[in-house]
């Protein structure tokens, strides 16, 4: 597979669709595609959309039903609709914003007196602006929650209450289960080497998070300046590295205008 496009023998090239575009695109699944070779069925229309297993999609463009027989990887594949539908949000999303409220009732961004239910709204709010789903939505009101708020049984209570799309999600976005943490520096390499095999469901979360710090650290600088790195664990040189990195990371498995966004805040950053 290719950065951009996904081919196939004899197909015509599909492009393979960032995580914001497949969310935008996606409305109703449709129907799942077997791997065996004998499947009946319609083949997919120019426009449908096809979910690969690493959490990309492709947009197929009049591709060969005999073709489609061998696309195996593919596993669902859904209409696609020009004109997005509004998505109205559940009062499990209502449930979501108050428990990470409680959650995070005494918690402040770092080196500030602002409410850390700031950052989680922010998250939120951007994940939804993607094109994001309530599952998403919700995870970023409580990607903070277990490593920041109980672990590993603050996971356990998010999924009895929210639901297992969540919690892998929120999982996904924890790069520490106890306390103390342990060293910093091997902690975030751990969490950069796993970060590209993550789905695109929680790359799109860790995404919108990474973006709200990055910016936020963009803000100080201008504020207080170099004061500003005495706040990180990892001071001036490890918070640049591991903000250098991620967007690196992002700019691979998750291209589009929200790495775009992190980059711009990471040029920000002192050489």
């Amino acid at each position: 597979m290719e950065d951009g496009y996904f081919c196939g023998k004899d197909w015509t090239v599909s492009r393979v669709l960032n995580a914001q575009e497949k969310f935008a695109a996606r409305r109703t699944a449709s129907v799942a595609l077997p791997a065996a070779a004998g499947w009946k069925r319609r083949p997919p229309q120019a426009g449908s959309i096809a979910d690969l297993p690493d959490g990309r999609a492709m947009l197929a463009h009049d591709v060969p039903w005999g073709d489609w027989l061998h696309l195996t990887s593919a596993t669902m594949i859904c209409d696609h609709e020009e004109e997005s539908e509004p998505m109205s949000l559940s009062t499990i999303y209502d449930d979501a914003l108050v428990y990470a409220a409680q959650l995070h009732r005494s918690q402040f961004r770092k080196g500030s007196n602002v409410p850390y239910i700031a950052h989680l709204l922010s998250v939120s709010s951007r994940v939804l602006s993607a094109g994001g789903s309530e599952v998403q939505a919700i995870a970023g009101l409580l990607h903070d929650a277990a490593e920041d708020q109980g672990g590993q049984p603050t996971l356990d209570d998010i999924r009895r209450r929210f639901g297992d799309g969540v919690a892998d999600i929120v999982a996904d976005c924890t790069d520490s289960w106890v306390e103390p943490k342990p060293l910093w520096r091997p902690r975030k390499e751990a969490y950069l080497a796993k970060l590209p095999d993550k789905p695109a469901s929680s790359l799109l979360v860790s995404l919108a998070d990474k973006i709200d710090n990055a910016e936020a650290i963009a803000r100080d600088l201008d504020e207080v300046g170099d004061a500003v790195w005495q706040r990180f664990t990892g001071g001036k040189e490890g918070t640049i590295w591991y903000y250098r990195t991620l967007s690196s990371i992002f700019d691979q498995v998750l291209p589009g205008s929200l790495a775009r966004q992190l980059a711009r805040a990471v040029d920000a950053f002192p050489a």
